[in-house]
């Protein structure tokens, strides 16, 4: 008996130090990410202006730092706690709040999958309201320009998703050098140049579609967004279903230390109470 005993204690533990250095990484995270998301609005001015966050008609990619940051901090602060100090409120916490986010993955996958179509539309919807706010924030910008470099694309659909943005667009009213062109990062890479030219996307649109081709991308994110997803499913479904694997495991051994907790939690009340009457 007491060895059994002996090994169910350093089972726990292990569970107990286990939890506890996942969730010390996992708050450092979330301290890293909520601080570059203050030093980038820093550099911004948001701070010392606040009213100035609804300025921007874009989606300004600090907010993605800001919301992952706070939900690592607040679970990592919980977690750490919770496991070190054995408070069952605090584990109970997390794992609650790692169950619904496990719930919220799986639904976002099925309701993905069902309603692509309606995915699609709000994706393509969702880029040109960026392109529109292109030269208004130089984190958006920095944003657009890696994924259209990265996927070898250029706007939503093809290059002219850019007449939505007033630099870019080919009216006579526009004044921009940037006329009837794309940014950097629609164009095709040289090889041999090793510094990056900014202007080699100026007037391009002004030319025939077969000229395009030669210096600029001309397929649109959202086909090769598609394109990627689909060469790279099998990939990307092992990584979901190792993650929810995962979570799913994490949350049974939370739930065990959330009752071990609870358990010791009664019987040292009942063990003061004794003592109490005695």
């Amino acid at each position: 008996m007491s060895g059994n005993h002996f090994n169910v204690h350093e089972v726990g533990c292990c569970i107990k130090y286990f939890i506890f250095g996942f969730n010390i990484i996992f708050w450092l995270l979330g301290v890293a990410f909520l601080s570059v998301a203050l030093w980038a609005w820093s550099e911004k001015g948001v701070l010392s202006n606040i009213s100035s966050i609804t300025d921007l008609g874009g989606f300004d990619p600090v907010w993605l730092f800001l919301v992952v940051g706070g939900v690592m901090f607040v679970l990592g602060f919980a977690g750490c706690i919770g496991a070190l100090r054995e408070n069952s409120f605090l584990l109970k916490f997390f794992s609650v709040f790692l169950g619904i986010i496990f719930f919220l993955e799986l639904t976002a996958g099925v309701l993905a999958f069902v309603f692509k179509d309606w995915i699609k539309d709000q994706l393509k919807f969702f880029i040109n309201n960026n392109i529109r706010a292109y030269r208004d924030d130089i984190d958006l910008q920095n944003l657009i320009d890696f994924t259209q470099d990265y996927w070898e694309c250029c706007g939503a659909f093809g290059p002219e998703d850019w007449n939505l943005n007033i630099y870019f667009n080919c009216t006579d009213t526009n004044l921009s050098r940037e006329k009837c062109g794309v940014p950097f990062s629609c164009c095709t890479k040289d090889p041999a140049e090793d510094v990056i030219n900014t202007q080699c996307g100026y007037d391009i649109r002004a030319k025939g579609d077969n000229e395009q081709k030669v210096f600029i991308h001309t397929k649109g994110c959202v086909p090769q967004f598609e394109k990627w997803l689909q060469e790279n499913l099998t990939v990307v479904a092992g990584i979901f279903i190792g993650i929810a694997l995962l979570q799913f495991v994490y949350l049974k051994h939370l739930s065990r230390s959330a009752d071990r907790a609870s358990i010791s939690l009664s019987l040292s009340n009942r063990v003061c109470i004794v003592i109490t009457v005695s």
